[in-house]
């Protein structure tokens, strides 16, 4: 008998690894619809999501208003080429159109926010301006602004509770008052530059900006210290190669996530997401590459719709497209800390509980409830708020471990018998494991082999040592990753396995 070897893995809070191969503690290679950071030592499957209708609406950008309430931005249900508010009065109610939010003309969806009771959003050559109580009508025209360029939402200063709205290479700000307008409170010297990203920073404004030809060359952000009597800016940081989309503030660290491939026409054989923090000097945090196998460009797309904080966590949308075969991640994806102090990244959410959205274009979460706007707009989802257990964990969540070798890729080692173990198993809870080896793995396919299916009401564990659906061996392999499918409420603790080498290592 050759050498028995013997894993385990009962810590979850690593999240997603850069390098599949890593030996990172309580990492993965793909984390979709768990909470992994509340209990480090086990994944808590998120409830799953039902379709949120609305109509002809085309609800593209969304937002939780000062008074609690999920708002969306869309079209006139009449007339689709107007834009329109919508209100949701509650969590799992219908939407029904704000007073007085109606556009002249089609919208803009990229800026939707609120300052003051007033929400604010572009049509062509205007800013629109209306009432969140719905009572008072407002000049939809609010302000005249020529733009070619909107790339990120505005924001509110915590420090003055000015609204900041970026547009082409410009900043226009906005007083508490609501009246008092400048257009150009700040504009950046270079106008082969857009405003990408915008987000407090102590008492600066952080502002990203990336080449308005969309060209991977560079990022900057700039940090303005909201004085428009001075042209100039207080600080500039160099963000590196990549279109800087995203950038938001967590604890007071600026993180900004960068499409480093730029376009897909500038792709061949690899595309990658950057994500980057800046604490007094810039750093990498994490890579999200997707890579091509076969023939088909891979493609990573930041949807810039998506960013803000919640929980300690900055939530986002990345559109992760594998070449060919190769799988797709999509979904809302976060990034915060755990208890050690570690950035740890999932895609926290699905849109859809059968996985079968395309991308994430906007999203808001208040409380436990998430809405989301996948695919095109106007097609809408929000966690379910069903009481029956069997109702409530309808999304599968799937946990993929890391490339495992048992310390020795050139060895060839075989599966003797391999565990997961649970929270005690509720009634509707399901709990699958797959396992893919060597070529499969190297090329990133779907072709996962189902070892086992556990429905045993409040068991703890499950182990196999064959392929239970038909007795066959487990597998032979020099390297092996894992798959744990959840639905139902199960919650995974650990999993365990049990290896034999069965050849020699030769020198």
């Amino acid at each position: 008998m050759g050498k028995i070897i013997e894993t385990r893995i009962n810590r979850f809070d690593g999240g997603m690894s850069d390098d599949y191969r890593s030996n990172m503690i309580g990492g993965c290679a793909v984390l979709k619809h768990f909470d992994c950071l509340t209990k480090s030592h086990s994944l808590t499957p998120f409830r799953g999501v039902v379709a949120d209708t609305t109509g002809q609406s085309k609800i593209g950008n969304l937002l939780v208003g000062t008074d609690g309430l999920f708002y969306g931005l869309g079209t006139d249900v009449n007339n689709p080429t107007l834009g329109d508010i919508y209100k949701k009065a509650t969590f799992s109610g219908s939407w029904a159109e704000l007073n007085n939010s109606k556009s002249a003309a089609a919208i803009e969806y990229t800026l939707f926010v609120e300052q003051q009771n007033y929400f604010y959003y572009w049509k062509a050559a205007y800013l629109v301006k209306c009432d969140r109580t719905g009572v008072a009508s407002v000049n939809n025209t609010f302000q005249n602004v020529v733009w070619t360029n909107v790339r990120t939402n505005g924001v509110v200063h915590p420090k003055d509770g000015v609204l900041y709205i970026p547009y082409d290479n410009k900043i226009a700000t906005l007083q508490t008052d609501g009246t008092t307008f400048n257009a150009t409170a700040l504009t950046i010297p270079d106008s082969r530059y857009v405003i990408t990203g915008l987000t407090p920073y102590g008492n600066y404004l952080a502002i990203a900006i990336t080449p308005v030809n969309n060209s991977p060359i560079g990022s900057q952000v700039l940090l303005w210290d909201r004085d428009s009597s001075i042209a100039t800016v207080s600080e500039n940081i160099d963000w590196g190669t990549g279109i800087l989309k995203v950038l938001n503030n967590i604890d007071g660290y600026l993180i900004g996530i960068s499409d480093a491939g730029g376009s897909s026409s500038a792709i061949l054989d690899r595309d990658m997401i950057v994500i980057k923090v800046y604490d007094g000097s810039l750093r990498l945090l994490k890579q999200v590459s997707t890579i091509k196998k076969t023939t088909t460009t891979p493609d990573a797309v930041i949807n810039p719709r998506v960013n803000f904080i919640f929980g300690g966590k900055m939530y986002f949308s990345l559109t992760i497209t594998g070449g060919s075969t190769s799988p797709s991640l999509n979904g809302l994806w976060s990034i915060g800390k755990n208890k050690e102090g570690q950035y740890v990244l999932s895609v926290e959410r699905v849109a859809t509980d059968d996985n079968s959205e395309t991308a994430v274009l906007a999203a808001a979460i208040m409380g436990d409830y998430v809405l989301a706007v996948h695919t095109t707009e106007g097609t809408l989802t929000i966690s379910n708020s069903e009481t029956i257990l069997a109702n409530i964990f309808t999304a599968t969540s799937a946990c993929e471990s890391l490339i495992i070798n048992d310390g020795d890729s050139d060895l060839t080692k075989k599966l003797i018998g391999v565990t997961v173990m649970t929270e005690p198993l509720p009634a509707a809870g399901s709990v699958v494991l797959k396992y893919r080896t060597d070529e499969a793995i190297a090329l990133n396919t779907t072709n996962w082999t189902t070892i086992f299916t556990n429905t045993t009401d409040d068991s703890i564990s499950h182990g196999a040592i064959n392929i239970e659906s038909s007795g066959a061996n487990l597998p032979q392999y020099k390297e092996i990753q894992f798959q744990i499918l959840s639905t139902g409420g199960a919650v995974i603790t650990g999993l365990k396995w049990k290896s034999e080498v069965i050849d020699k290592q030769l020198y």
